[in-house]
């Protein structure tokens, strides 16, 4: 019976020098106080547009946030916006080369809390990009005095189609008048047309929410009167 209570004496012993020993290392780690974090992006989203990118996030919630430092690869310091309101969304990033980006974002407050990163890619457009944009074909085209019909081929498939855009001479003092025929389009009538042709080149965006477009050569097109 006594080596049982010996035993048992020991292990009380033991347990309480462990759990001191883990109190002693907890406290330590935690001397500052717990860890707050703010909070962090949400459903990030980066538009490619011309040498910048534009980037969305949900409304912020957290009334503690006050500012959203975002950095990345090649940027010597992190930008740093303002937060006021749940209507801060958006941001629009300038002067990027034209290349692939990986953009880490942390929210803070004033205290100095900030969140766990959020990371997007994103991608910035520029010549190389627009070199390889495809001008829209003409399958047809007729003109009968001032009034010219073209018919243009089937773009669908093609990625980032946005419109036509078509400049002529009108009949008014000659002067140059640029019309758009949408991507859904095939067919453009022009009423008020003068001079012996026209130019054309087709405009892309490469996502719905892009801040920029971009444009294929320009062709021009001879057209004379029946």
């Amino acid at each position: 019976m006594k080596k049982v209570a010996m035993i048992i004496s020991m292990l009380v012993t033991l347990i309480h020098y462990g759990c001191n020993k883990m109190d002693s290392t907890y406290k330590d780690f935690l001397k500052d106080g717990p860890v707050i974090y703010a909070q962090k992006l949400d459903s990030v989203k980066v538009y490619p547009g011309r040498n910048r990118v534009l980037i969305t996030w949900l409304p912020i919630r957290d009334p503690r946030v006050s500012k959203l430092r975002i950095s990345w690869m090649g940027q010597p310091e992190p930008k740093e916006l303002a937060i006021t309101s749940a209507k801060d969304t958006s941001a629009l990033i300038e002067g990027l080369p034209e290349g692939n980006y990986v953009f880490d974002f942390y929210t803070a407050d004033d205290a100095g809390n900030r969140s766990i990163k959020t990371e997007a890619l994103g991608i910035a457009y520029d010549t190389l990009y627009e070199r390889g944009l495809t001008l829209r074909g003409i399958s047809t085209m007729n003109r009968n005095g001032s009034t010219v019909n073209i018919s243009f081929r089937s773009v669908l498939g093609v990625e980032a189609y946005h419109h036509q855009e078509v400049t002529y001479s009108s009949v008014t003092n000659g002067q140059l008048k640029t019309v758009e025929v949408g991507g859904g389009q095939s067919e453009l009538m022009i009423s008020d047309f003068s001079g012996t042709g026209f130019t054309h080149r087709s405009v892309y965006k490469p996502q719905p929410l892009s801040p920029d477009l971009f444009y294929s050569p320009s062709a021009q097109v001879a057209i004379v009167s029946r």
